[in-house]
């Protein structure tokens, strides 16, 4: 079977073979060329040595060295290229304690997780699969590579990543292979939080958020993402969620990747009390963690508002968020249905008419948009402190519902009596 490869890829197999090296594509780039997926990355794999590949190539950056790991820059792309080799044991089930180069592809494919990844390729010798990769392909199945619980004791985000593809390519986990990951659950608690929110977010952004239910089942959330296992405990609830999700990748051309991984934890997270703590958990960055704790707390708010209570809500909920709040309120009005999905989106669309007049007259929603500063209440013999944070809350609580007074001297005037008001 001939594949399509990058021609910097190909040159590069060709220097290492000119010079007396075996060298192939490896893993996924193979397994995504075969069924036509664009791969990611493109992967090699060589006999040669970190340093016997310095000899060959000028642009060569140190990258995993100690593994066996350099990354060589050809035609301004990158291409991780690792020596042949043969793990050492695993001591906490993620990392080899050492690793032991080889001159045979055959045992360095035979450390590989599942065989739809174990299959090496160069256009000097086409395909290598030593253990019927093609095979499961076809069948649509995750199978270890030899014996699966060895596979997940030796790392236990193997687990996941089984599940993961699942969800991605659509496909079944054999059943050996899905009873080990049972049997082995529990250690993914020995795995880093930031390996595993990378394999969640991979899971729910795919075209199979429903193997979430899957990593439930196997007893891998129980350990990472036990709330996900009070929602799934209730069948009905689980699904709505997954609907909820999928309706998010769905609609998620309307933002950026970004925003989509922010809707999709966000729809993930919907029907949990502790949205930012969860994100927290699972390492997340402050402003996602933000978005998603704000997302999940007014996405299920009721819109059927006046035009002043509306510009209320969108001062307490955040500009920032009004964009990707709507298209999260969306999925989930479609989650139940066209019926119902319609007659929530055509209150969404007046709430979307509003939002937009709002911006587009410059209406204060916040207290940094008022004609007025905390200097100008100084000058005027109001005091620093609350009672200058509390006279400048009230304030824009009045220019919520009455935008335009956001004049200056209206403000002072207002100020002044509200001060008097407070002493």
């Amino acid at each position: 079977m001939k594949m399509d490869i990058p021609e910097d890829a190909a040159a590069i197999i060709d220097k290492f073979e000119k010079n007396g090296y075996e060298a192939y594509v490896v893993g996924g780039c193979v397994r995504d060329s075969i069924i036509g997926r664009i791969p990611e990355d493109w992967d090699i794999t060589t006999s040669a040595t970190p340093g016997q590949m310095k000899e060959l190539f000028d642009k060569i950056i140190d990258t995993g060295i100690q593994h066996g790991t350099v990354t060589i820059r050809m035609g301004g792309c990158s291409y991780e290229t690792t020596t042949f080799r043969i793990d050492g044991e695993y001591e906490d089930n993620r990392h080899p304690s050492n690793v032991e180069f080889t001159s045979f592809l055959s045992e360095d494919l035979k450390r590989r997780d599942f065989t739809i990844n174990a299959m090496a390729y160069s256009p000097r010798t086409g395909i290598i699969d030593m253990f019927d990769g093609i095979k499961d392909l076809e069948n649509r199945i995750i199978r270890c590579v030899g014996n699966p619980h060895e596979r997940f004791s030796e790392d236990a985000l193997r687990t996941l990543r089984a599940v993961r593809f699942a969800g991605q390519l659509n496909f079944q986990i054999e059943q050996n292979t899905l009873n080990a990951i049972s049997d082995t659950a529990s250690d993914i608690k020995n795995i880093s939080a930031e390996r595993i929110r990378v394999e969640i977010t991979k899971l729910i952004m795919s075209d199979g958020p429903d193997r979430m239910i899957l990593a439930k089942k196997t007893g891998l959330t129980k350990v990472f993402l036990p709330e996900w296992d009070e929602i799934a405990h209730e069948p009905e609830r689980a699904e709505r969620v997954i609907r909820v999700i999928k309706e998010v990748n769905r609609l998620c051309g309307k933002v950026g990747a970004r925003e989509h991984k922010i809707l999709c934890f966000a729809a993930l997270l919907s029907e949990t009390p502790n949205a930012g703590e969860i994100m927290q958990r699972m390492k997340f960055d402050n402003y996602s963690i933000g978005f998603v704790d704000r997302l999940t707390r007014y996405c299920n708010c009721d819109f059927d508002m006046t035009k002043t209570e509306f510009r209320r809500f969108v001062s307490k909920a955040g500009v920032d968020i009004m964009e990707i709040l709507f298209i999260l309120r969306e999925a989930y009005h479609c989650s139940f249905g066209s019926e119902y999905a319609e007659y929530m989106q055509a209150i969404d669309n007046n709430s979307k008419k509003m939002f937009s007049e709002i911006i587009n007259d410059g209406d204060a929603l916040t207290i940094r948009q008022l004609e007025i500063t905390g200097n100008d209440l100084f000058d005027a013999g109001i005091p620093k402190g609350k009672i200058m944070g509390d006279v400048l809350s009230a304030l824009l609580d009045e220019i919520l519902e009455k935008p335009s007074y956001n004049n200056k001297n209206w403000l002072l005037k207002k100020a002044l009596i509200i001060f008097e008001e407070k002493l």
